[in-house]
């Protein structure tokens, strides 16, 4: 059995629920579990997941765009939902999105990570 349908299933997820986390409809879930090909990602993903999520701070780019950035734990460092956490190698975006869903956040904390979550629409989604 692949880690990522070891962690959904250790964390009592439906299926549905893991499509949700990872933006995907639900039947792509249950169809990779079934023919045991679940994908790098998805896998990067479930080991994230299992993982200790950071402290999530949001700004603006300093930039002309003024996009959303996200900041984690006391790292000053402003990170675009595609980049790569240089402390832990981690994707923004997915830490975010784990952050994002802990049940004891704001309806604010969520509608900001939400927003920032947009500007890389391959990447997990917030509904």
């Amino acid at each position: 059995m692949m880690a990522f349908s070891e962690w959904r299933k250790a964390h009592r997820l439906t299926q549905t629920e893991a499509a949700a986390m990872l933006g995907v409809h639900r039947n792509t879930v249950t169809t990779a579990e079934a023919s045991g090909r679940i994908s790098g990602p998805w896998e990067a993903f479930a080991r994230l997941a299992a993982g200790e999520v950071p402290t999530v701070r949001f700004g603006a780019d300093q930039t002309s765009y003024n996009q959303p950035v996200a900041l984690f734990g006391d790292d000053p460092t402003a990170y675009g939902p595609a980049d790569v956490i240089r402390r832990d190698g981690r994707i923004a975006a997915h830490v975010v999105a784990l952050w994002a869903l802990d049940p004891e956040r704001s309806e604010a904390d969520y509608q900001a990570a939400r927003k920032f979550l947009r500007y890389w629409p391959i990447g997990p989604q917030l509904r």
